[in-house]
């Protein structure tokens, strides 16, 4: 009787957590115009590529293979805006989209909570998370930010539970789902490196075998856009050129503006 109380608690509290994040991420979601970058996602909606397809007298799915083969970005997420925008329209509209996946976050967030964290734990980490400015910002803004974290916080959930558990089922959908990370940002591919390290810890060394299949067949995969990615890396190393020399203090003033926005 003691336990179904309890969950009942959780559950009405998560529920005040959800909609408390969802109301920080719809309000003022579309106060300002679009800006530069959200400008570029939006060049990628189905009605803009409509047009230059029919200027350039081509198909629409022609045209839009096409741009996506040349921008060094990987694919997935223009895709999905391509869908998207063809059931709910353009411009400040596709800023939903990465509500959807922020809130979507929210909720594998609490899934990996639960493998570290007591529930109450959980609760107050969920709690900070959805109320965390930096997540509020990139999950009103039309790029590829919060679908990219969904991605990486199930993929790492998936991997805790392959480690866990070592099912062929998890070693699977975690090879599922770091391809979809992967072809929604190579910044992911960080983590992959980062992965292999818990195989160092003696508990986890009988797991190798499977982790050196599971990046083989990631790397096969995403083998077609691995030229995006040294395309990107590339842009970042040469182009940003106000990116600053790194230091004891930009690596302290980097960790306030992740951790407060």
């Amino acid at each position: 009787m003691a336990n179904d109380k309890s969950n009942k608690v959780t559950i009405i509290i998560i529920f005040i957590i959800v909609i408390t994040a969802l109301g920080l991420r719809l309000y003022g979601l579309n106060k300002y115009d679009l800006w530069y970058d959200e400008y570029c996602t939006d060049g990628y909606s189905f009605e803009y590529h409509r047009i230059r397809a029919e200027w350039c007298g081509v198909s629409v799915p022609a045209y839009f293979l096409d741009c996506a083969m040349k921008d060094y970005h990987p694919p997935f997420y223009y895709l999905l805006v391509y869908a998207y925008s063809f059931f709910f329209g353009v411009g400040k509209s596709l800023r939903i989209l990465s509500v959807i996946f922020s809130m979507l976050s929210l909720g594998a967030f609490y899934k990996l909570s639960r493998l570290f964290l007591r529930r109450h734990e959980c609760l107050y980490a969920l709690f900070i998370l959805a109320c965390n400015p930096f997540h509020i910002w990139y999950a009103q803004e039309a790029r590829v930010y919060a679908m990219a974290g969904f991605f990486a916080i199930v993929a790492f959930y998936l991997y805790m539970k392959a480690l866990k558990i070592n099912t062929l089922l998890y070693w699977a959908l975690f090879s599922i789902s770091s391809v979809f990370a992967l072809y929604t940002s190579p910044y992911f591919s960080l983590f992959l490196l980062i992965s292999g390290v818990f195989l160092f810890f003696k508990n986890n060394q009988q797991y190798a075998r499977k982790w050196i299949v599971s990046m083989i067949v990631i790397l096969m995969i995403c083998f077609p856009i691995i030229y995006k990615y040294m395309h990107q890396f590339k842009n970042v190393d040469n182009d940003f050129f106000w990116v600053p020399v790194l230091s004891f203090k930009t690596l302290c003033i980097t960790f306030v503006v992740f951790s407060l926005g």
